[in-house]
């Protein structure tokens, strides 16, 4: 009998998905525009709430959500809880320049990483593509390869 191909085989891994979380617009465009010009492969989307990047998580599946802390209506600190509660598989990055308003367990326990406002240039791309690797390594070793 001949090889036949699993259905769908033609089509590579799916791009890696980063969910921007920030209720200032600027930082949101700026962030996006830094990371796509990095890694054009990369799908970027992005919230200006965490209740928006809840409903954006659940509804199409992102691998990094990197989120603010302070922000009006729902806190970074929420989102990082729901999301650490609700969806484990979702890697979790603080983007603020708010950071020593929790501490450094609280930041550890909610948090893979940290990333203070303003950052250089490279270190969202570094941080971002260190999440993406350890998140391929969890899912990798879930599956016993």
């Amino acid at each position: 009998m001949p090889f036949s191909a699993p259905p769908h085989s033609a089509h590579g891994p799916r791009r890696p998905r980063v969910l921007l979380v920030d209720d200032d617009p600027v930082v949101l465009r700026a962030l996006r525009r830094l990371l796509l010009a990095a890694r054009p492969g990369w799908e970027i989307g992005t919230a200006e709430s965490g209740e928006a990047a809840l409903q954006l998580v659940e509804r199409d599946g992102y691998d990094v959500v990197v989120t603010d802390l302070h922000m009006p209506q729902s806190s970074g600190l929420v989102l990082l809880e729901r999301l650490k509660a609700e969806q484990p598989g979702v890697m979790r990055v603080i983007h603020s320049s708010h950071v020593e308003s929790i501490s450094a367990d609280q930041a550890q326990e909610l948090a893979h990483a940290l990333l203070r406002k303003p950052a250089r240039p490279d270190e969202p791309v570094l941080i971002i593509d260190w999440a993406l690797d350890q998140r391929r390594r969890r899912l990798r070793d879930s599956a016993n390869f």
